[in-house]
């Protein structure tokens, strides 16, 4: 449960950095701001959680956490390729 946990996690950090390079990219100032700070309070909160495991758990912690990541970019890219706007 915990895995799911922190591959869920990987997946919405995966998509408010979306968010945020399309909030830079079209200049929405504030949103991007929040959206920063968002991401910035996640990373935080999930190197704390996996900082206080064992090493082994932490690695794998860790590769559950990239492997939502990865899948968080190919939702977006995907999502993208099938009739969204792209960003020029």
């Amino acid at each position: 449960m915990k895995y799911l946990i922190i591959f869920i996690a990987g997946i919405v950090n995966d998509l408010m950095i979306t968010q945020y390079t399309v909030d830079v990219v079209n200049k929405c100032i504030w949103r991007a701001t929040i959206v920063s700070g968002l991401i910035t309070l996640v990373n935080f909160f999930f190197l704390t959680v996996i900082v206080r495991e064992s090493i082994t758990s932490s690695f794998i912690s860790i590769g559950v956490y990239a492997f939502g990541n990865i899948v968080g970019t190919y939702i977006i890219l995907k999502r993208d390729q099938h009739g969204r706007k792209r960003i020029r």
